[in-house]
């Protein structure tokens, strides 16, 4: 055989799919989202008891980030969690998170289509969305630095946008 060759394993191929798993992800024509095998030790994650099992669910939901608007926001109120067990508000944002997580989706990039890209800044955060027709291709969030907490909210709406700019260029 010549270095241009190559074989087709029969037992391994499938044709006329309409979506593949690959990398993490389940692709189909018009959408991209988490793929449902990889999210199911996130979505078996019982509560946490300490704060071992605190950051071990931060970093899961980390992972995902980039699928769920206006993550650092959202994340807030357990970043800041100080003692245990978990309120029933903080047991209800997690499973909210997981809920959001395993339905979230995005559509796919369309080359021939203009992008919309919009930003938003809390006191605590700031975030963007970019959308073709409506419908969100990604997602970008973080915290504020402690000395960017101190900045005017017209600085921080700056900052999103700048930020968001320079993730999708």
């Amino acid at each position: 055989p010549n270095a241009l060759s190559f074989a087709l394993n029969e037992d391994k191929s499938k044709y006329s799919q309409t979506s593949i798993n690959l990398l993490g992800y389940t692709i189909s024509k018009n959408h991209i989202k988490p793929d449902e095998d990889r999210l199911q030790p996130l979505l078996k994650l019982r509560s946490p008891s300490n704060h071992k099992d605190l950051k071990r669910a931060l970093g899961m939901f980390a992972h995902y980030a980039k699928w769920i608007p206006h993550y650092s926001d959202r994340i807030r109120p357990l970043i800041q969690i100080k003692s245990f067990p978990l309120s029933p508000e903080m047991n209800k944002l997690i499973d909210t998170l997981k809920t959001d997580i395993a339905a979230s989706m995005v559509s796919a990039i369309d080359d021939n289509e203009s992008f919309l890209v919009e930003t938003d800044a809390s006191d605590f955060a700031i975030a963007a969305t970019l959308s073709q027709r409506g419908r969100p291709v990604a997602f970008f969030s973080r915290s504020l630095s402690d000395s960017e907490l101190n900045h005017p909210a017209i600085e921080k709406e700056a900052a999103a946008i700048v930020e968001a700019l320079r993730k999708w260029r």
